[in-house]
């Protein structure tokens, strides 16, 4: 029971640090906002209706969903914005009903400093906000006992997905190798399974 406490208390103590990298960031995007004029919700909003995806819609409602805000909090924040020459409305073509947000000039122009602003800051943040995230996915493995004083070599697994491109194709080929003699039970006979029959997914 002890044991569990413990390795639950190591697991909070680097989600902790991975909130505090976290907000130290938000915080510096938030300040940053203001310093360019905006509130960090309507920065936030310029952000996600300039960088939309082309088969994204970028509706009020869109725009609601990605920034986890209510429709009519959404609303106001748009109103702002377009009273300040930062967001503009227009029709839909393909459906008259709806109205579609774009980014301004103007909105455009304050976007794209403070999103060098962003670069340069995670440029020093990045490495401490990365690393914590990856003590985090490795916790569990962090918790495998070591055999201290074992002469046998411990063996580390490395995902597929990170494998050098010639290694990869290595290991790809000796699963392969090794799911062709497979053999499987039929009509009370053992036979050799086609090799056409045996089918392995390996995309990364």
């Amino acid at each position: 029971m002890k044991e569990g406490k413990s390795s639950s208390a190591g697991l909070i103590e680097r989600l902790a640090e991975f909130r505090y990298r976290l907000r130290t960031f938000v915080q510096f995007s938030e300040q940053a906002a203001h310093n360019a004029g905006l509130q960090p919700q309507q920065h936030q909003l310029l952000l996600q209706i300039a960088g939309a995806p082309a088969a994204a819609v970028p509706t009020i409602a869109y725009a609601a969903e990605r920034l986890g805000l209510r429709h009519n909090s959404v609303v106001e924040l748009a109103n702002r914005s377009v009273e300040e020459g930062l967001l503009e409305r227009t029709a839909d073509e393909s459906d008259a009903r709806r109205v579609l947000l774009r980014v301004t000039a103007k909105g455009a122009r304050l976007l794209h400093k403070l999103a060098a602003h962003h670069r340069s800051e995670l440029e020093v943040m990045g490495p401490a906000l990365i690393e914590a995230l990856t003590r985090i996915e490795h916790f569990e493995r962090d918790q495998t006992p070591a055999h201290s004083g074992s002469s046998e070599m411990q063996t580390v697994r490395t995902p597929l997905s990170q494998m050098p491109t010639n290694r990869r194709m290595n290991h790809q080929i000796e699963l392969r190798n090794m799911a062709k003699p497979m053999v499987r039970a039929k009509y009370q006979r053992w036979t050799l399974v086609p090799q056409s029959d045996v089918s392995i997914s390996l995309s990364p």
